[in-house]
């Protein structure tokens, strides 16, 4: 519940909602970030950390460009039956140099936070 206030945002997995009294379209704000990871650790945590920032480095270029509309997205084989997946996104205000900036906190902190964790977002 947010009554009464000048600045609420709401994210779900899918979608995210946001408003305020200031104009935000266009500005990078990462003061503040809510952390989502799975309980359980990887088996083989050198590998999955070697492929996840192998994979973000890829979808981080790709979000870039800005034919992609600041989304990147893609996947990689960790085993046989086990796929990683990855998705980055921008929303569409954000300049190339805001979008890259973003991201980089973003993946930095995934890195700090959701560590050999087998989900996080």
């Amino acid at each position: 519940r947010c009554p009464n206030q000048a600045d609420a945002r709401i994210w779900y997995d899918f979608c995210f909602l946001r408003y305020n009294i200031k104009d935000f379209f266009g500005e990078v704000d990462t003061s503040f970030g809510i952390f989502y990871y799975n309980v359980e650790d990887v088996t083989d945590p050198e590998t999955f950390n070697k492929e996840l920032g192998a994979l973000m480095d890829q979808i981080n270029s790709q979000a870039v460009v800005p034919t992609n509309k600041g989304l990147g997205k893609g996947e990689t084989k960790l085993s046989p039956s086990v796929t990683l997946y990855a998705l980055v996104q921008c929303t569409r205000d954000l300049s190339h140099l805001s979008c890259t900036q973003c991201l980089a906190i973003g993946i930095g902190n995934l890195t700090n936070f959701c560590k050999n964790r087998k989900g996080c977002q």
